[in-house]
């Protein structure tokens, strides 16, 4: 039986947060007036976010979906907005997407239902709406190394770091992501003619040499009474 021992660094935002010797007292859930829940930052500072997607998993009547890249556009776009605008960079999930975003860019977060949804594109019933600060820049990063003793003892480094900037609607980002693993995966094949007999069996090693990184950027702002956006990611993997 192989061993194999993980470490992992925690994740970091570009925000500092205070402790204070007292737990923090619950906000108050706001009404809903016109089908629009406004939850502010100061409602989350009970549950210590880092990032967006922490402020999202504790917004209370409100499930995240993703969308699905296989059904068409109702279904692909998920049912989350940033800023009132759909998520554009399509190589990442919308779990990735928020998790980009530190809780410190962030103001508010409002559950949209009922008339503050109709007429929307998507058909979803709820919407979450992600509003930040007007102008900001800040990243998130985690690091991590993963060593392995299935007969490949290297230090495998993992990296996921991002950088996002906003003035006003002109914003950017880049990010990096590395997936590396160094390990040797054996186990049982077993072997059958055409008809179904066995054949035997034999132990099959299977190395795994692996080093992924993955670099995007994005871009927006407004162009002609509209908006321009550009998304890119490019991944050399050996």
């Amino acid at each position: 039986m192989f061993k194999r021992t993980l470490m992992t660094a925690l994740a970091f935002s570009g925000a500092a947060y205070a402790q204070d010797a007292a737990a923090p007292t619950p906000a108050p859930i706001p009404a809903e007036a016109n089908g629009r829940v406004s939850y502010d930052a100061a409602y989350f500072a009970q549950y210590s976010p880092s990032t967006a997607l922490d402020m999202v998993a504790q917004t209370p009547g409100f499930t995240l979906d993703g969308g699905d890249q296989r059904r068409g556009f109702s279904g692909a776009v998920g049912n989350v907005l940033i800023d009132g605008l759909r998520p554009t960079a399509k190589t990442q999930s919308i779990d990735a997407i928020l998790s980009h975003i530190p809780a410190a860019q962030v103001l508010r977060v409002e559950v949209l239902r009922g008339a503050a949804v109709a007429g929307d594109a998507s058909g979803q019933a709820v919407l979450i709406n992600i509003v930040r600060t007007p102008t900001s820049g800040s990243g998130v990063y985690e690091v991590g190394v993963e060593w392995s003793g299935q007969h490949q003892d290297r230090a495998m480094p993992r990296v996921d770091a991002s950088y996002n900037g906003r003035n006003g609607q002109f914003e950017w980002g880049v990010g990096y992501r590395l997936i590396s693993q160094n390990r040797d995966l054996r186990g049982e094949r077993y072997f059958y003619d055409g008809v179904g007999t066995y054949g035997g069996r034999a132990i099959m090693s299977n190395p795994r040499d692996l080093f992924d990184p993955y670099y995007n950027a994005n871009i927006a702002f407004p162009l002609l009474g509209g908006r321009f956006s550009a998304t890119g990611m490019i991944n050399p993997d050996w």
